[in-house]
């Protein structure tokens, strides 16, 4: 004859494994924090990482840009200063102001076909300074740089 199981018996087996359930969990109860905060951990330093990086990186651009302006700003100097001595022998220089930073011009003659210039130019923080002689020669003037 088949055994039939009561409802009792069942009963008493679910609140035993409930029983066994609870003391499990009461003593896993302290390892949520430690757990927790070690997966904080591991998310956020390589976030703070890639945030340093990025910033370092945005730095050197910065300062490229601003040098490259620089060294145009110089270009667009020395040429000015070229084509002035060209029109006018009594050129004495001039300070030139552009979107991306400012270029001075300093000329003193040396005699009468030739003249000493200084272009100083600053963009952000970058500055580069560039010095040499212009001659004069039927009617062209040639640049020499230092």
């Amino acid at each position: 004859m088949k055994q039939k199981f009561t409802r009792p018996s069942t009963h008493r087996a679910l609140r035993l494994e409930r029983r066994r359930f609870n003391r499990h969990l009461n003593n896993q109860r302290g390892s949520v924090l430690p757990l927790v905060l070690v997966v904080m951990m591991l998310a956020v330093v390589p976030v703070l990482s890639l945030y340093t990086f990025h910033g370092q990186e945005v730095q050197t651009a910065a300062r490229y840009r601003d040098h490259e302006a620089c060294l145009v700003l110089l270009d667009s100097g020395a040429a000015r200063c070229r084509s002035q001595i060209e029109l006018d022998g009594e050129y004495t220089g001039e300070t030139l102001s552009q979107k991306r930073g400012r270029v001075t011009i300093a000329v003193s003659r040396l005699n009468a076909t030739s003249w000493f210039f200084t272009c100083k130019a600053r963009s952000g923080k970058a500055q580069a300074t560039q010095s040499g002689t212009v001659t004069l020669q039927n009617g062209r003037a040639e640049m020499t740089s230092k």
